[in-house]
C-alpha cells in the first residue's frame, strides 16, 4: 500500500470539521475465517462534539476492509448515510500520513492499536459495521444504475508511477469491484454535531434573527483561525524569475509571486483536527449557511465591493456579515513539532480550547526563512522602475482556484518611496493597498485603454460602457495654483489672496464628480496644502482666470476623446513582471524582436533557437510568438527566417 504525506491544507476555505468521544462494544465471531465482524472495536471521537475525526481501536489488521455507517443521520441528504472510514485518499489511493502522529505501521496507518477514521456526516447514535465484499462487474453495474454509488467501488492497482518535483503521475488498472455489506454489529455513539450546527446551537440563543446572526458572528470570530501550520518540504526553484500578479478579488490589487516551490510537504494532525479554519471566502460562506439555518426566508448575496462579506436580508432588512479567521499558520520544520499524537488518554480528550492553543503555539514559532534573498522582487524595486508611469506585463489571476492569463496593468510612482514598510517578497502587498507609494490604475482610462476594477487592461472596452470611470492624462499641461488664504470670522468664509499660476507637464489622475458633471483632478495632482475645492472657490470668486479652471477639468467630450482611442491596441512598451524574463526587463511590441533590442534580425533567430534548445537565455515571449498561436516553437523560428529572407509572411 502506497503512503501519502498529504500537503497541508493551508487555505482555510477547505472546511475541516472535526470530532469527539464515544463508547465501545464487543462483537461475536460470525464465521470460521476471520472477517471484519470477528474483531472488537472501540470508537472515540477526537474533538468533542464534532463529527469528523475518530480513533478506532481494533485488532483488525486491514483498515480498508471495514467502515461504519450512520443510516439515520440528520446530515444524510436524499437518504444518504453518514460513514466513518479510514483516513485514506481514495483519489490517489494512498494512506494519509501526518508528521505529528506516532505510527505503529505507516503502511496501514495503524496508531496505538487502532486507526484514525474520518467522518463528518454522522450525528451520533447507532452506527453499523460494514465489510468490503467482492462482487462481479455485472453486480457493480446494476448497483451503480440503482443509485448505490456511495456503497460500491472499484479495486485498482498501480502499474507505474513517475514524479517531477512535487507533481506526480500514476497509471492504474481495475482489478475488481466491491460493495459495502452490513454486519450485525452496531456501535452507539454520543450525540455529534457539524461545525455549522455547533455555532448555531452554542451562540444563536437570542430572540431575533439579526441578534442571533450577530451573536454567531462574534462567537465564530472568537474561535476561528485563518489557517493551520504544516511541515515544510524541500525548497526548489520551479520557475526562473520572481513575478507580480493581480488579485482575483475586487478589493485587492497585486501580489509578488515567488519562483520557489516545495515538494514533500507534510500535514500536521494538529491542523486537520481543528474544525474552524476559514479564510476570507470560507468565513462569509459559513455565515451564509448560518443565515439559512436560522431562517429559510433569509436571502444571501455576496458583496460587490468586498470579497470577504455577504449581505444577508431578512424581513426587508439587510446587514453585512463576514471577515476571516484570526492569525495565520506557517511552514515549520520537523524539529519544531510541539506535540506528537500517540492517542493515549490525553489525545482522546481534546476540546476546542486545547486544539486552538496548540495551533496558536505553532503560529508563534520563529521559523527562519530559507528562501534565497538573491534577486528577490520587492515593491520598492517596482516603484523605482515604473517611474512616473508605465505599462507592465504581469500575470492575471482569473480565479481564486488558480486560473491565470496574460495581463497588462498601469503603475506609477506615488509619494516619495518612504512607506514600503514591508518591502519583501513575503509581504501581502499591504504597502500598496493602504495609501502606499505605488499607484495603479483601476476602473480608469489610460492612453486610450480601459483598465478594469481588477487592475487589468480590457481590449475592446468602449467609453459608453464606462462613462464615469477615472482618466489618467499623461504629459498633461496642468496649472499649478498657489495662494494665501485667511478665514473671515464675520462672513465665515475663506478669503484668498496672492493667487499665482505656473504651468507644468505632468501625469494627472482625473476622477468623475457627479455634482459638477465634470472630471476633476485627484489630490495627488496638487502641491501640498492645495485642494481642488479651494481652486474652485478662487475661481467662483473671480480671482482665477477661466482658462486655468478649464485646464484642470475635463468635460464629457474631452473625456470621450481621451478614452477609447487605443482600445484594441495592446500597450506597446513597458516592463515585464510575468515571470518570462528578469523582473523589470523593458518590452517593446515588435513581433520577431525576440531579444528586445528594437530590431528584428538574425540575432533574434539565434536567441529563439537557443531558448528552444534549453539555453538559459531570456526572450520576449509576446514578440517571439510571431504566428500568435499561443505557443513558442520551431514554427516561429521558421517564420522569422522567412521574413528576413524576404518572403511575404506576416509577423503578427
Amino acid at each position: 500500500m502506497k503512503i501519502k504525506r498529504q500537503a497541508a491544507a493551508f487555505l482555510a476555505a477547505a472546511m475541516a470539521f472535526t470530532s469527539m468521544g464515544l463508547g465501545a462494544q464487543s462483537n461475536k465471531a460470525l464465521a470460521a475465517d476471520k472477517t471484519a465482524a470477528d474483531y472488537s472495536y472501540t470508537i472515540t471521537p477526537l474533538l468533542s462534539p464534532f463529527n469528523q475525526y475518530f480513533f478506532v481501536k481494533t485488532a483488525n489488521p486491514d483498515p480498508m476492509s471495514f467502515r461504519f455507517v450512520d443510516k439515520t443521520t440528520v446530515y444524510g441528504e436524499n437518504g444518504a448515510c453518514g460513514s466513518l472510514n479510514i483516513n485514506y485518499d481514495s483519489w490517489d489511493e494512498e494512506m494519509v500520513i501526518y508528521a505529528d502522529v506516532d505510527y505503529e505501521d505507516e503502511s496501514t496507518g495503524r496508531v496505538n492499536g487502532g486507526y484514525i477514521f474520518t467522518g463528518s456526516n454522522t450525528d451520533g447514535g447507532d452506527v453499523t459495521l460494514q465489510y468490503k465484499k467482492t462482487i462481479t462487474y455485472s453486480e457493480y453495474s446494476q448497483l451503480k444504475q440503482a443509485g448505490e454509488s456511495a456503497n460500491i467501488g472499484e479495486i485498482t492497482k498501480t502499474t507505474s508511477s513517475s514524479s517531477s518535483g512535487n507533481v506526480g503521475s500514476k497509471t492504474y488498472y481495475i482489478d475488481g469491484y466491491y460493495k459495502w455489506e452490513d454486519t450485525g454489529v452496531k456501535v452507539k455513539l454520543p450525540k455529534l454535531s457539524s461545525g455549522l450546527d455547533y455555532l448555531v446551537d452554542t451562540y444563536a440563543v437570542k430572540d431575533s434573527f439579526f441578534d442571533n446572526m450577530n451573536a454567531v458572528q462574534s462567537g465564530f470570530s472568537s474561535v476561528c483561525l485563518y489557517s493551520g501550520s504544516f511541515i515544510r518540504g524541500e525548497l526548489y526553484k520551479s520557475g526562473k524569475y520572481w513575478s507580480m500578479s493581480t488579485s482575483p478579488h475586487v478589493d485587492q490589487t497585486f501580489y509578488i509571486q515567488s519562483p520557489y516551490s516545495r515538494k514533500d510537504n507534510e500535514s500536521l494532525f494538529a491542523t486537520a483536527l481543528y474544525p474552524y479554519r476559514y479564510d476570507s471566502l470560507g468565513f462569509p460562506s459559513m455565515m451564509s449557511s448560518v443565515a439559512k439555518k436560522l431562517s429559510s426566508e433569509a436571502t444571501v448575496e455576496w458583496s460587490s465591493s468586498n470579497h470577504y462579506t455577504v449581505n444577508v436580508t431578512y424581513n426587508g432588512e439587510t446587514k453585512a456579515y463576514g471577515g476571516q479567521g484570526n492569525g495565520k499558520g506557517q511552514a515549520v520544520t520537523k524539529d519544531d513539532i510541539l506535540h506528537t499524537f500517540t492517542f493515549d488518554k490525553n489525545d482522546l480528550s481534546y476540546d476546542l480550547t486545547k486544539a486552538k492553543a496548540l495551533l496558536t503555539d505553532y503560529a508563534k514559532l520563529s521559523i527562519p526563512d530559507d528562501v534565497p534573498e538573491e534577486d528577490r522582487l520587492t515593491w520598492k524595486s517596482i516603484w523605482d522602475r515604473v517611474g512616473d508611469g508605465a505599462w507592465v506585463r504581469l500575470t492575471g489571476i482569473t480565479s481564486v482556484f488558480g486560473g491565470q492569463s496574460g495581463a497588462y496593468s498601469y503603475l506609477y510612482q506615488k509619494g516619495d518611496g518612504s512607506y514600503f514598510y514591508t518591502d519583501s517578497a513575503g509581504s501581502n502587498g499591504a504597502e500598496i493597498y493602504w495609501s502606499g507609494n505605488l499607484g495603479y490604475a483601476s476602473d480608469t482610462w489610460v492612453d486610450g485603454r480601459y483598465v478594469d476594477k481588477y487592475e487589468c487592461y480590457v481590449p475592446g472596452a468602449k467609453f459608453d460602457d464606462h462613462p464615469t470611470s477615472s482618466i489618467i492624462m499623461r504629459n498633461f499641461t496642468f496649472p499649478d495654483v498657489t495662494y494665501q488664504r485667511k478665514y473671515n470670522y464675520d462672513t465665515r468664509t475663506y478669503e484668498y489672496t496672492d493667487v499665482k499660476v505656473t504651468e507644468s507637464k505632468k501625469n494627472v489622475l482625473f476622477r468623475y464628480d457627479s455634482t459638477l458633471e465634470l472630471w476633476t483632478p485627484d489630490s495627488s495632482a496638487f502641491k501640498s496644502g492645495t485642494y481642488f475645492s479651494a481652486i474652485k472657490a478662487i475661481y467662483d470668486a473671480g480671482a482665477l482666470d477661466k482658462k486655468y479652471y478649464d485646464m484642470m477639468t475635463l468635460t464629457e467630450s474631452e473625456a470621450r476623446a481621451a478614452a477609447d482611442k487605443n482600445t484594441d491596441i495592446i500597450p506597446q512598451s513597458g516592463y515585464i513582471y510575468n515571470a518570462t524574463a528578469m523582473p523589470g526587463t523593458p518590452f517593446n511590441v515588435l513581433s520577431g524582436d525576440v531579444n528586445s533590442d528594437g530590431k528584428v534580425n538574425i540575432a533574434d533567430v539565434i536567441r529563439l533557437q537557443q531558448n528552444l534548445a534549453g539555453w538559459k537565455v531570456t526572450i520576449d515571449s509576446y514578440n517571439a510568438d510571431v504566428n500568435k498561436d499561443g505557443k513558442i516553437n520551431i514554427a516561429d523560428v521558421i517564420r522569422i527566417q522567412q521574413h528576413l529572407a524576404g518572403w511575404k509572411v506576416e509577423l503578427k
